[in-house]
């Protein structure tokens, strides 16, 4: 058990409040501004439900959703192997505009797949890139242009992409499935690998984990501060243990689904709580990823509060 500072709490459930406001009064079209705090007003923040961001869902429309539907239908190891194959070639790219051009010129069908020939599509699209996003940090093989250096990556992954979609389907656990890819793929560091089981959670292939509520990536600089912050340290450093960013997270999980037992939803949780706004009446429950993702960007925000550093983007209206 953890005891976290009530100020700090107060202040990580206002972020998450204003910022699912904020994004609710924008989809509505509402005028600017949608939030009297200047901190929100100005600088970029992500969404509180990863589901919403702009990758996230181009990924879901173009990949997870149709491959997912013929996966269930079929229950095929072929139709399994296609959509984790497709997850981790347009999650190594993690660029919007290239995911579609993926999608739009078919390349990554494993039934036809070519590191070459989509070398050439690509560097014929956009000959100078960028191709990669530049959100985080993306790694390739070195040697090349980074795009040579993805592709090489993902070829690793078609090469063992039977052995990888079975193991993964097996574990129904997010932070075995991360250890997977990560033990099996070169330069699919810890959080790639994340990003990429966080989208197959909503698919059959992990659609059963036992940990979506009990477990997200621990090691992240951003939310192992932003804990750190929720455990009173005003100047966090290089923040919390892995060990204490689970009991802090599990702590706040609590507080939004006090009901959950051992980890595991029958149904989406009781939102709101006494933490959320009514604004998350009838919204999706939230999975360790969210409370995960709160941290980091709550760290964002403390930062900029305190003088102590300013987000990289500034918010376009």
């Amino acid at each position: 058990m953890v005891y976290l500072e009530a100020t700090a709490v107060d202040r990580y459930f206002y972020w998450l409040n204003e910022r699912e406001k904020i994004k609710q009064l924008r989809n509505a079209e509402q005028r600017f501004p949608w939030t009297s705090d200047h901190i929100l007003q100005k600088y970029r923040f992500t969404n509180v439900y990863r589901e919403d961001d702009k990758v996230t869902q181009i990924i879901r429309k173009t990949f997870r959703e149709p491959l997912n539907q013929r996966f269930l239908e079929t229950c095929s190891p072929e139709d399994m192997m296609q959509l984790v194959f497709s997850i981790i070639g347009a999650r190594w790219f993690n660029r919007a505009e290239t995911i579609s051009q993926l999608h739009a010129c078919s390349l990554l069908d494993i039934n036809n797949w070519d590191p070459a020939r989509t070398e050439a599509r690509l560097s014929s699209w956009r000959p100078k890139g960028p191709w990669v996003t530049g959100s985080f940090i993306i790694r390739g093989r070195p040697g090349g242009n980074k795009l040579q250096g993805v592709l090489w990556c993902i070829h690793q992954a078609y090469r063992k992409i039977k052995e990888l979609s079975e193991a993964i389907y097996a574990s129904q656990s997010l932070e075995k499935s991360v250890d997977i890819l990560s033990d099996n793929l070169p330069y699919m560091a810890g959080f790639l690998g994340y990003e990429v089981v966080c989208d197959l959670q909503y698919t059959k292939v992990l659609g059963k984990a036992t940990d979506k509520y009990t477990w997200a990536n621990p090691t992240g600089p951003g939310g192992k501060r932003g804990a750190a912050r929720l455990l009173g340290e005003e100047v966090p450093g290089n923040g919390a243990s892995p060990d204490l960013v689970l009991d802090v997270m599990s702590d706040l999980m609590d507080r939004v689904n006090p009901g959950r037992i051992a980890g595991v939803m029958g149904v989406d949780g009781p939102l709101p709580s006494k933490w959320l706004s009514s604004r998350f009446e009838g919204m999706p429950f939230f999975t360790m990823r969210e409370i995960e993702n709160g941290l980091c960007e709550f760290d964002k925000y403390e930062r900029t509060r305190l003088g102590q550093g300013r987000p990289r983007g500034t918010f376009k209206s």
